[in-house]
Order: structure tokens, then C-alpha cells, then sequence
């Protein structure tokens, strides 16, 4: 059943490809192309991990992405059909969008007192030491994830942790922006993007470094889309330079855990580290989907859980924080970690049925905003669509993993972010105290 689910969705992925005009963004696409590659992964694994798939987690899995698929394909025939014709026919064009060299670089030395402050606010709150700061950070880290009880950071900690997070997808459209112009990197507005994605990385996790590629790459199709008016999208060249740019984030990603003191799986290492991450998430969901099944509170799911964690307080929805019920897996001596694809927190909180619902809200959702991105046309600085859109996809890839929709989306933090960046257009664009602009 492994073999036979990876092969179809090889196909639906070569069908949204072809419905899509091989734009590799485009909602389903990416949808269907993470779980592409958590089940070829699990394929590799089939014996080891005694990975002999069961009929309610191949239909869970196949008929999920079909749907989101189906969903997509629908809405971008609809708004294609009422969309005026001229559309198709006018030419976008991108420009340089400037910013200042002294505000470039007041936002970084900004972006690295945050991350010192961070550090420091971290080692206080266990009472540890600046010089072996990872492990009071991973015991923040463990005690949010698997705690009874979430620890807080000041709040003027986490206002400036968003704002320097917020910077990273900013700054990064105008970085892939003006270099899609120039073919010149500036160094300015790069080390702003990499202090964004370090400072998420010093917390002692990877998702916001990797987010950040993401938005990177998200960015650039985008604006190559855009610029092509969506025609003749995919090239040999381009899918080369994927190929290797995931090869070289996928060959780091097990060092990055351990510089931050992070310890790894037992007696897993170069593939099979990857494989817990990327292919045991199909097997943690098959084996959860032969116990017992028990529909939730939906003030306590685990959907909606940083929705309600943030609001849930404040009008008497809940007691007290929801934590993640993410138990970890073995099979034999094999550890397989404690992730479980997105359609686990689904069933977990509302059946099977969640599973229909929650993937037709999210395809619409995805979709619709991608439409938004497909039709502005602004570009003196990064449209709101776009920015909105490369947040999502960052979810909709980690979709193989985890539940990134719910959490990142139905999140007050993501209503923070936008806020901030209305802010960074007012700030950095619209005042003008600094003539020297980027060249």
C-alpha cells in the first residue's frame, strides 16, 4: 500500500503540474509534492519500519491531497471565468524597491540586540549560564513542547522576536526582488534576512530558518511568474537549482540541531535521521489510526491550538494552556519521533470528518489568496497577497509533518506580523529621512 500510494501521488502531483501550467507554487502543487516526498522516504523504509500501510490511513492520505486538489482546481476555474479577459493580455513589471542603507542597518543592529536579548531573557528565566546558554534554550524549548504547563518570555521579548520574524519575510521579497532585477545580492538586505532566520534558530529549532528558504523561493516565482504573466514557467535550469538547494539545506539539517545542542535520534543518522522526519510521519499516523478514536472539545483541539491558547484565556474558553498530545513512536528499536502529518490533528480533534472539512477550508483559503497574488499589481513595495501567500506555503510544504496550516494561519501572531508590516511600508518606504538609497 506504501508503494501503491506513492505512485499515485505521483501522479495527482504530474496532474496539478500539468492543470497548473507547471507552476511549481501553485497550492496543490505544493501540497501534494510534500507529501510526494514524505512518502518516498517512507517507501525507503517499509522493512525497517514494519511500514505496511493500512486502508484508513491510504484513503486519509490520497483522498485528502485529491481533495485539496480538486478544491483548488475549482476555485482557480471559477475566478479565471469571471476575471476580466484583459487580464491575461497586460504586462507586469517589477521595479527596484530601495531602502536606505542607514535604515538596512539600524534594523539589523535592531535584529541583533533582539537575539542577545532573547538569549539572555532565556538563561534568566532557568537561572543558567550566558556561556552554555543551548541548554537553558532547550529546556525552554521541551518544557513549551512537551510540559505540562507553557513558560513565557517577557512580553517586550516576544513583540521584538516577531518584529525581527516579520523582517525576514519583508525584507526577503525586496532582497529576491531587486536581485531578480539586478542579478546583484545586496549585502544589507541579506544580512537582514539572515539575522531574521538566526534569531529563530537560536531558540533551538529549525522551522523558522527553514520557513524562511521557503519564502525565499516562494518570493522569486512569484515575481518570475508574475513577470512571465504566467506562461512557459518551468525550466530544466530551474529545477536543477531546486534539486541542489534541497540537497544542501536536507545535508545540513542534522548539524544544525546539534550546534544548537540539540541531541538526535537514537542510533539514527544521515538518512535515516532525515527519514524520521520527512517519511515517519505516515507511519506515526498509520499507528495512531488503529487505536481509538475520540472526537474533542473543539476549545481544546489541537487544531486550532494557538488560536485558542491566544484568545482562549481572555474569554473563559479554557482553563488553562493546551499542550501538543504528540506521544513518541517506536517500532522495535527504531525511534520514529513524534510527528504525524497535518491530517492527525484533524482526526484527533474531529473525526474523520475533520478531515474533509478542514481540508476544504484550507485549499480555499490557499487558493484564494493565491488568486489575490496572481492579480496585483503593485510594486514599489511587497504587495500584502504576496507576503500572506509565502507565509502559507511555508505551511502547505510542512504539510507531510505537521499541522503548520492551522497553527501559523488561525494564529494572533500572524495578525501581528501583517500589522508590523503595514508598519516596515510606513517605515522604511513611505518616511524618507536617508536620500542614499540601494544600489
Amino acid at each position: 500500500m506504501t508503494y501503491l500510494l506513492l505512485v499515485l501521488l505521483i501522479i495527482l502531483l504530474l496532474f496539478n503540474l500539468k492543470l497548473n501550467r507547471n507552476d511549481i507554487i501553485a497550492p496543490a502543487v505544493l501540497f501534494t509534492f510534500s507529501f510526494v516526498i514524505s512518502a518516498f522516504f517512507a517507501a525507503l523504509y517499509v522493512g525497517k519500519w514494519e511500514l505496511f500501510l493500512h486502508k484508513n490511513t491510504f484513503y486519509v492520505i490520497i483522498f485528502g491531497v485529491l481533495e485539496f486538489s480538486v478544491v483548488c482546481a475549482f476555485i482557480h476555474f471559477i475566478v479565471t471565468f469571471f476575471r476580466h479577459s484583459s487580464y491575461l493580455r497586460e504586462a507586469w513589471r517589477p521595479k527596484i524597491i530601495t531602502i536606505s542603507r542607514i535604515k538596512l542597518l539600524i534594523f539589523a543592529a535592531f535584529e541583533i540586540l533582539t537575539i542577545f536579548y532573547s538569549i539572555y531573557a532565556v538563561v534568566k528565566l532557568y537561572h543558567g549560564s550566558l556561556l552554555h546558554f543551548t541548554d537553558s534554550i532547550n529546556q525552554y524549548r521541551n518544557q513549551n513542547l512537551f510540559g505540562n504547563e507553557k513558560l513565557s518570555l517577557p512580553r517586550l521579548v516576544t513583540y521584538l522576536r516577531l518584529s525581527v520574524e516579520a523582517g525576514g519575510y519583508w525584507f526577503g521579497y525586496i532582497l529576491v526582488n531587486n536581485y531578480f532585477l539586478t542579478k546583484k545580492i545586496n549585502v544589507y538586505l541579506l544580512t537582514v534576512v539572515m539575522l531574521s532566520a538566526i534569531s529563530s534558530y537560536i531558540m533551538g529549532g529549525r522551522t523558522g530558518m527553514i520557513n524562511i528558504i521557503v519564502a525565499l523561493g516562494c518570493s522569486w516565482f512569484i515575481i518570475s511568474n508574475k513577470s512571465r504573466n504566467f506562461r512557459n514557467l518551468l525550466k530544466f535550469k530551474t529545477l536543477v537549482s531546486i534539486l541542489l538547494i534541497g540537497i544542501i539545506v536536507l545535508s545540513c539539517f542534522e548539524s544544525l540541531a546539534f550546534l544548537i545542542g540539540r541531541g538526535g535520534y537514537e542510533g539514527a543518522s544521515g538518512l535515516d535521521y532525515l527519514a524520521i522526519y520527512i517519511g515517519a510521519p505516515i507511519k506515526n499516523l498509520d499507528t495512531f489510526l488503529q487505536g481509538n478514536i475520540y472526537v474533542n472539545n473543539i476549545f481544546e483541539s489541537q487544531t486550532f491550538i494557538n488560536l485558542m491558547n491566544g484568545i482562549g484565556p481572555k474569554f473563559h474558553l479554557i482553563q488553562h494552556s493546551i499542550m501538543l498530545d504528540l506521544p513518541f513512536q517506536r517500532v522495535g528499536i527504531y525511534s520514529l519521533g513524534n510527528v504525524y502529518t497535518t491530517f492527525y490533528a484533524f482526526i484527533y480533534d474531529f473525526g474523520y470528518n475533520g478531515v474533509w472539512i478542514l481540508v476544504l477550508i484550507m485549499a480555499i483559503i490557499s487558493q484564494m489568496v493565491y488568486e489575490t497574488v496572481r492579480s496585483s499589481y503593485k510594486v514599489t513595495s511587497p504587495a500584502y497577497s504576496s507576503l500572506v501567500y509565502s507565509y502559507i506555503a511555508t505551511a502547505l510544504v510542512m504539510s507531510f509533518f505537521s499541522n503548520r496550516f492551522y497553527e501559523q494561519i488561525f494564529n494572533l501572531s500572524f495578525i501581528k506580523i501583517i500589522i508590523i508590516w503595514m508598519l516596515f511600508k510606513l517605515i522604511f518606504i513611505k518616511v524618507v529621512f536617508d536620500r542614499k538609497e540601494i544600489k
